[in-house]
């Protein structure tokens, strides 16, 4: 691996056109955000990176879905909306009606430690900004839900992207799609 602060540069298209890099330090199969977060992690710790998608198109399901995530107490809401969330309502919101049975206590421990340090790794390291949202949680009736945990991409031109913009979902002109935020 590379130092870490090194400028990496990237293509991006089918192996047809560029083929298969004959070595790399990390291959993330997937771009949705899961996907494109792991890459992007690894990539600013110097690794080069392969990103496999099967699709002609990036986003993954993320792409799908307007690219919201959901993180409990990571502070966006507190400042922009004047909405407090707390981890210990978040934790009961989790494990409430009996997932903590079921759920693994680490995993979800390691979510809510590191999830607020994720969105603000993404807009440090990106061009991407967050949008907080009053947005109820799934299931408004268990204990310890909340109406700022959600955060929704900002705006972002794929001109900026050049190229590698017509593998990006056009942008939906119907429905929901033209005003997704409740606004």
């Amino acid at each position: 691996m590379v130092d870490g602060s090194t400028q990496h540069s990237g293509s991006i298209g089918s192996v047809s056109r560029h083929g298969i890099p004959e070595e790399v330090d990390v291959v993330i199969v997937g771009s949705g955000g899961a996907g494109l977060m792991a890459a992007l992690t690894a990539a600013k710790e110097g690794a080069r990176v392969l990103v496999v998608e099967s699709r002609e198109i990036v986003g993954g399901a993320t792409g799908i879905s307007a690219g919201a995530a959901w993180i409990p107490n990571h502070g966006f809401s507190t400042e922009e909306l004047k909405v407090d969330d707390d981890l210990d309502e978040a934790r009961r919101y989790i494990y409430g009606e009996g997932r903590d049975q079921i759920l693994d206590h680490d995993v979800i421990e390691k979510f809510l430690e590191t999830g607020p340090h994720v969105a603000r790794f993404i807009e440090g390291h990106t061009s991407f900004g967050w949008i907080p949202a009053l947005w109820p949680d799934y299931r408004s009736d268990i204990d310890g839900a909340s109406v700022g945990r959600a955060l929704f991409p900002g705006p972002y031109s794929p001109e900026g992207l050049g190229e590698a913009a017509r593998y990006v979902r056009p942008a939906l002109t119907t429905g929901m799609a033209r005003n997704p935020l409740p606004l």
